[in-house]
C-alpha cells in the first residue's frame, strides 16, 4: 500500500497494484529513446515488458486487500511492512506467472532482487533472497534469455515503476534514472491534479493525464487492523488525476 499526506488531516490510500497498472500505462505510450536505450516499441518483448510493469507488485494484492496498521496506529506502507510479511508477498508475487508468462516473471524476480539488494548478508534475508536468485538463474536458463535481454526489459520496469511511484506518492524529490531527468511536484489536496511529475528529456508524446484509484482517509490513529478495516469500508474509492509533461526546468 501506498499511504501519502494529503493535506494536514487526511491519507490517500492507493494499492500497489493500481500504481502499477500506472507504471504500465506510461509504458506503453513511451516513443522517445534515452542514451543508449533502444525504445520499448523497438523491444522484441514489448508486451511481455508491458505486462511484467503491470503486474510486477502483484504479491502486494492479496494484503492491499485487508491491510495492517503499525505500532502507532498508522496504516503500513509498502516500506513500513513487517519483514516476515514482505518475503511472503515477494515469494507469491515472483511465482505468480512462472508457467503462463515466464519472462514476465523473471522480471518481476529481477524487481524483487533489486528492491532488496541492500539486505544482502543479512541472516533473516539470506533464504529469501537465495530463492529470487535460482527463480532467476531457472527461468532464464528455461527460456534462453540472456543477462542483456534481462537487463535491457528491467531498465524500462524500473524507469516506469519509479516515475509511477514518485507521483502515487506525492514524492517532492529530483532524480535521475536511466538518463531521464525525474521530478514530481505534488499539487494541493483538493484541487483537480494530485500530483505532477515533470520528465526530461519527455519520453511521452505530449503532455499526458492518467487517474489512479484511491481512498482519501481522515488522519487518525487507529485502533487496530479491524479499525481500518472498517474506515476503508465506508470510504468511497475515489479516481486522482496525475498530470506527466516536460521538465519545468527548460
Amino acid at each position: 500500500m501506498i499511504v501519502a499526506p494529503y493535506g494536514p488531516d487526511h491519507l490517500v490510500l492507493i494499492q500497489q497494484i493500481d500504481h502499477a497498472r500506472l507504471a504500465a500505462e506510461l509504458l506503453k505510450l513511451w516513443c522517445r529513446d534515452l542514451p543508449g536505450q533502444r525504445i520499448p516499441p523497438d523491444f522484441p518483448w514489448r508486451d511481455e515488458l508491458i505486462f511484467a510493469t503491470r503486474e510486477h507488485d502483484n504479491g502486494w494484492a492479496e494484503i492491499d486487500s485487508a491491510p495492517m496498521v503499525d505500532e502507532h496506529g498508522r496504516p503500513h506502507d509498502f516500506i513500513s511492512i513487517p519483514t516476515a510479511v514482505r518475503q511472503e508477498l515477494w515469494h507469491l508475487g515472483t511465482r505468480r506467472h512462472t508457467s503462463e508468462y515466464p519472462l514476465a516473471a523473471l522480471w518481476i524476480t529481477r524487481h524483487a532482487l533489486h528492491l532488496h539488494r541492500s539486505h544482502r548478508g543479512q541472516a533473516e534475508w539470506q533464504e529469501a533472497l537465495e530463492a529470487w536468485q535460482n527463480l532467476e538463474a531457472e527461468l532464464a536458463s528455461a527460456g534462453g534469455w540472456s543477462a542483456d535481454d534481462l537487463d535491457a526489459g528491467y531498465r524500462w520496469l524500473n524507469l516506469a515503476d519509479n516515475i509511477s511511484l514518485a507521483a502515487c506518492a506525492r514524492r517532492d524529490r529530483e532524480v535521475e534514472e536511466h538518463g531521464l531527468l525525474i521530478h514530481p511536484r505534488p499539487e494541493a489536496p483538493g484541487g483537480a491534479i494530485y500530483s505532477t511529475v515533470f520528465l526530461d528529456p519527455l519520453p511521452l508524446a505530449g503532455s499526458t493525464r492518467f487517474q489512479v484509484n484511491a481512498r482519501i482517509l481522515e488522519k487518525r490513529r487507529f485502533a487496530g487492523d479491524a479499525d481500518l478495516a472498517v474506515s476503508l469500508m465506508g470510504t468511497r474509492w475515489t479516481r486522482l488525476e496525475i498530470r506527466i509533461c516536460a521538465s519545468s526546468h527548460r
